[in-house]
This record gives structure tokens, sequence and C-alpha cells, in this order.
């Protein structure tokens, strides 16, 4: 056998690649029924998962927005309150991951066990009556 160059091998396996390149896309237009019949039935597939993921992602908005509405009768808190809800919290679940106990729940139950996070009852325990009755007291001065 003859010895072969380094610029013949490269042009050899140049045209085989085109080759293969052609009948594929060749091939796309002539596919088998079944090939057709697999596609579609994922096509229906992702088609589902859209609606049951739009369906999922309505449910969570009317969710958040009910629940945003029992903690503040102001539009513009609100406003905040959901917005974050949606975005900011929803990312920092997402990186805290499915078991982080640091993150409360909804229904109101606690974070974790005792020791996860940072409890500031002991810190501002004198100070935050003062505080409480400064911010919520019914006779307010501008």
């Amino acid at each position: 056998m003859a010895k072969m160059t380094k610029s013949q091998l490269k042009s050899i396996v140049k045209e085989c690649l085109v080759e293969l390149l052609a009948e594929g896309l060749d091939s796309g237009s002539d596919a088998s029924p079944l090939k057709k019949a697999s596609s579609s039935k994922r096509r229906e597939r992702v088609r589902l998962e859209e609606d049951r993921l739009r369906q999922h992602r309505q449910k969570f908005e009317v969710r958040v927005d009910d629940a945003v509405m029992n903690v503040t009768a102001d539009p513009i808190m609100q406003s905040i309150l959901a917005d974050t809800a949606k975005t900011t919290l929803q990312e920092q679940m997402q990186h805290e991951g499915p078991n982080s106990p640091s993150i409360p729940l909804m229904d109101g139950a606690p974070a974790g066990p005792a020791g996860s996070g940072i409890n500031l009852d002991d810190i501002f325990s004198g100070p935050k009556q003062n505080w409480t009755d400064l911010a919520f007291s019914e006779d307010k001065t501008s």
C-alpha cells in the first residue's frame, strides 16, 4: 500500500464528512413513518409539558397574590411583596436547594431545626417593643 500524505488524508476525511452531512440532510425530507411518528409524539409531550407548566405558573401567581393581599392593604407594598415572592424568593430557593431548612414555609411552619438561621429576638429584646409601639401606634405625627 502506498503511503499517503497528511493533506491527502485530510481531503478524504473532509469528503466523507461532507457526504455524511449531505445524506443526513437529505434523509430528513423522506424520513420513515416511524421517525415521523416518534417526532410527533415528542412534540405532543413537549406541548403537554408546556401546558402543565403554564397551569402551574398560573396557580402559583394566584396563590402569591392571595397571600400578599392577606398581608397588607397597601397596593405599593402588595406589589413589592408579590414581585419579591415571584422572583427573588424563587431564585433564593433555587440556590438553597429543596432540602434547605433556611427558608420558612408559606403556611407558617418553622423553617428548620433549632439553631438554624439567625434569631434576632435576643439581640433586640428590649428595644423591640419600643419600635413596635412607634411603628404601629395610631397617633402618628408627620
